[in-house]
């Protein structure tokens, strides 16, 4: 668990955007990324809110300041965000992958609050890192949305019948054009 943002040393995060995770939620965005990590398989994962404020992170960032990534990926994002409007292309859930040497980047939005910076090896199927860190995103915006005491009736996880059926509407979306 980061020490930073530790739920037993803070009754809640309070984001920037107005929004305040609550132990409870902030318990279930860990259980999530560490399910995320290890199923994708995920090198590094970063969770700030859009304006840029860390909230979690797991895996190797090889010193990174975590600091200047969040204004960085919260930057990257609102500008992506603007060309897609600009350009007609907007939607709910937008997803940015920059392919590297060894690695390629996802950043995505987990609601209207929070992104995630998701880093996997350049070996990892783009669309299989994508679908999980979609569903992720989709998770953790209900998890932020859900009030605390209510998280534990949430059905969560990257379970195989979830993302069968993501993978599902994926395809379905695909021939049918919607």
């Amino acid at each position: 668990m980061n020490e930073i943002n530790d739920p037993e040393k803070k009754q809640r995060l309070d984001l920037r955007m107005g929004v305040s995770i609550f132990p409870s939620q902030y318990t279930a965005i860990e259980q999530l990324i560490s399910e995320l990590k290890e199923r994708c398989p995920a090198q590094f994962v970063f969770l700030a809110d859009t304006s840029g404020l860390f909230i979690t992170a797991q895996g190797r960032n090889d010193k990174t300041d975590l600091t200047v990534l969040g204004s960085l990926v919260a930057a990257d994002m609102a500008a992506s965000r603007e060309i897609a409007r600009m350009t007609g292309q907007y939607k709910s859930y937008q997803l940015i992958m920059r392919e590297g040497e060894k690695t390629t980047n996802f950043i995505a939005e987990a609601g209207e609050h929070v992104l995630l910076f998701v880093q996997v090896s350049f070996d990892v199927p783009i669309g299989w890192a994508r679908l999980l860190i979609r569903e992720t995103g989709l998770q953790i915006s209900k998890i932020i949305s859900t009030p605390p005491e209510l998280i534990e009736q949430l059905d969560l996880g990257l379970d195989d019948d979830k993302l069968n059926d993501a993978l599902g509407d994926a395809l379905g979306s695909l021939w049918l054009g919607s």
